[in-house]
């Protein structure tokens, strides 16, 4: 059946005319009806796509028919609904060269409300739903402020993702893009000042990486890195990802026996056992691999460290060995978790509890204003409203 063959089922058979319901309804099947057969079209962005350069008429429709036709233009996201008025005869009809369109454009109006909904997302770290979005709305993009807009969004949510991932290199130059290419706009935006901080953070991690003719490890070596391991942890311990903060802490910690090693000459996934005291030299040596390698995780770094007469190293040999550890069952609950080697869920506690014992007992020795700090590890935020 057609739309109008349907809407003959709500007609009152004592009269002649559809009423402003039935009109309504007509023109709301339309959403629905397929010209090619009564399957209803099931993915309305589909037909949205390819009506993005359409424009609607309503000249000489109703009040009712101007007003559904409206609400399906604007559904549909048309590109504009036209009126042709001009000079009239005394029948009400348009003289025939005076005529004159006026058009309204729904993209103008609804584009307040898809920004409002971008920001949500971005603020809320939804980064790839953004760039699939803004990329559709874009495309669609009547004025060039809004496009501008949409581009400098999906650039910032790139940098952000990238820096999420802590890609670091990528990151920077994303930033740095915004900021030379969106001045005026992250000015207005006020977005200025927190790009150009977020910017300034993932460089000096990035260029300070070890590339020495004697080392060129690529170990980050400026300490910003181990504050940026703790706000990628409190924000996927926000959105409730505990297993992924619990891992992001490991990494800290990690991360921290690497630079501690790195500050002796000696690295993690190579260490020299001929640059070893002779004291502890026979320990580790037995501990060299087929390939004459020695390399130390998380627990063996620390140790090294720990024979090493390192304060450190010492604190997390005793912390880690203690009858009643305050660390060893929260670490073996990052190994046990489906990101390592197990299947056991992680939740807030063991998050809450590795956390303190993480920033307290070790990040205070390496970064003792941490705390402070974690304010320039913030993802940039538009503003809402």
């Amino acid at each position: 059946q057609s739309p109008s063959r349907r809407a003959e089922k709500h007609r009152d058979p004592n009269r002649g005319d559809c009423d402003d319901q039935e009109v309504l309804l007509v023109l709301i099947q339309l959403l629905k009806y397929r010209p090619d057969g009564e399957t209803p079209r099931p993915e309305p962005r589909g037909l949205r796509r390819e009506c993005t350069f359409s424009a609607a008429d309503y000249t000489r429709g109703t009040k009712a028919m101007s007003a559904a036709l409206d609400y399906v233009a604007i559904h549909l996201e048309l590109a504009g609904i036209s009126y042709i008025e001009g000079q009239r005869d005394s029948h009400g009809r348009v003289v025939s060269g005076t005529e004159r369109v006026l058009t309204f454009r729904p993209y103008e109006l609804l584009f307040r409300r898809w920004w409002g909904t971008l920001v949500e997302l971005f603020n809320a770290g939804h980064f790839a739903s953004v760039l699939s979005q803004a990329g559709h709305l874009s495309k669609g993009a009547v004025r060039e402020e809004h496009r501008a807009r949409l581009d400098l969004m999906s650039g910032l949510a790139t940098a952000c993702e990238a820096w999420e991932s802590l890609h670091y290199e990528a990151a920077a130059q994303g930033f740095r893009e915004a900021l030379r290419e969106y001045a005026e706009l992250t000015r207005l935006l006020g977005l200025e000042d927190p790009v150009r901080r977020a910017c300034e953070t993932v460089f000096r991690i990035w260029n300070a990486r070890c590339h020495g003719a004697d080392c060129g490890c690529g170990l980050l070596l400026d300490e910003r890195t181990a504050v940026d391991l703790l706000a990628h942890a409190d924000r996927r311990a926000a959105e409730h990802r505990y297993d992924v903060a619990v891992a992001l802490l490991y990494r800290l910690l990690e991360y921290l026996a690497q630079l501690g090693l790195h500050r002796r000459g000696l690295r993690s996934d190579d260490v020299l056992v001929d640059r070893l005291p002779e004291n502890v030299r026979a320990k580790w040596e037995s501990r060299v691999d087929s390939e004459g390698r020695l390399k130390v995780g998380l627990v063996h770094g620390f140790e090294l460290l720990a024979d090493l007469g390192d304060p450190v190293g010492r604190r997390f040999a005793e912390l880690y060995r203690a009858d009643r550890s305050p660390l060893k069952p929260y670490l073996e609950t990052r190994n046990r978790s489906p990101l390592a080697h197990g299947f056991q869920p992680v939740g807030p506690e063991a998050f809450e509890k590795l956390r303190e014992v993480v920033t307290r007992s070790f990040l205070q020795e390496f970064v003792p204003n941490w705390e402070a700090g974690l304010r320039d590890h913030e993802l940039p935020r538009f503003p809402e409203g």
